[in-house]
Order: structure tokens, then C-alpha cells, then sequence
């Protein structure tokens, strides 16, 4: 399993960059709605890849460098940012996540995810359920977050 893990500091942590929205972003959908999981990939650094579960597009990573200023740039395009971490601050990139609607159907489902997850979900309530696979497998964490148009809801996960 892969143990990745930069330490950092805690206001690095607690104010990640997020401020470069320089990437192109395509909205489409019936009768001019926007559709949450599409992203213009060519605009996107080749260091990050995107993903997509159930319609929903999403990105993970932050190991280097150039991962993190590729997240760092594509940031502004999603509406949820989490952040996975050990309590020493180290950045954790071996989580298994889970993502839930309000009615308790998964939405999303990622292995391998981490120190960085960004998504683009439709408005609403979400449980988000994250596990730890590496050091101190087994251990899963659960938050709730409320997305809304237009906003980027944070939250961060420590092990």
C-alpha cells in the first residue's frame, strides 16, 4: 500500500491555496441546467486525472509539487474540498471514501484517495464517510456536508 506523507505545516494545512481560477470549466445539461459532472479535462495539468462515479467528476492527489499546484488551480472548479491528514499534520493519502445523499444512496465511491479530493456534486446534503487504509487501517471517520451553488464546503479528515 502506498504510504505517502509530506509533512506541512498547520497553516498550510488550515489555508491551502484555492484562489487561481484560471481553468476552463464546462457546464452543460437539458435546457441550459448545469450538469455537476462535467469538466473541460483538456484544461486540466496531466499531473492530475480526472475521475468520474455516477456522473460525478472528481479529482484526488497532492503528492509533489506539481500535484498540489495542479489542485490548487482546479480548486474553484468543484464544490467540495476535503482534506485528509494524520494528527501530526503529515498529509494521508490511502483513504477509502464513501459519499451518501441524504436518502442513503452512494453517490460516490473512490479507493486510494488523498492528501487532496475535490468533487463536483449536485446541491445538497451528503455523508461523507472516509476510511483509513494505510497506517492504522480500519479506522473510519464520518462528516456531513451541505453543498450549495456556487460555494466550496471544506472539510478535513485527521487520523
Amino acid at each position: 500500500m502506498r504510504r505517502l506523507r509530506f509533512a506541512f505545516a498547520t497553516s498550510c494545512l488550515c489555508s491551502v491555496v484555492l484562489l487561481h481560477p484560471l481553468l476552463a470549466y464546462e457546464e452543460r445539461g437539458e435546457a441550459g441546467a448545469p450538469d455537476p459532472g462535467v469538466v473541460d479535462e483538456s484544461a486540466i495539468p496531466p499531473a492530475i486525472q480526472v475521475h468520474n462515479d455516477n456522473g460525478i467528476a472528481y479529482v484526488t492527489g497532492g503528492i509533489g509539487d506539481e500535484e498540489q499546484q495542479a489542485l490548487s488551480t482546479l480548486a474553484p472548479k468543484f464544490n467540495l474540498k476535503l482534506i485528509f491528514a494524520r494528527r501530526d499534520l503529515a498529509y494521508h493519502a490511502d483513504t477509502i471514501l464513501r459519499i451518501s445523499d441524504q436518502n442513503g444512496k452512494e453517490v460516490l465511491a473512490a479507493e486510494d484517495v488523498g492528501p487532496y479530493f475535490l468533487a463536483k456534486l449536485p446541491p445538497g446534503k451528503y455523508r461523507i464517510t472516509a476510511e483509513n487504509a494505510g497506517e492504522n487501517a480500519g479506522k473510519t471517520q464520518v462528516q456531513t456536508a451541505s453543498v450549495s451553488p456556487g460555494k466550496q464546503t471544506s472539510l478535513s479528515f485527521y487520523w
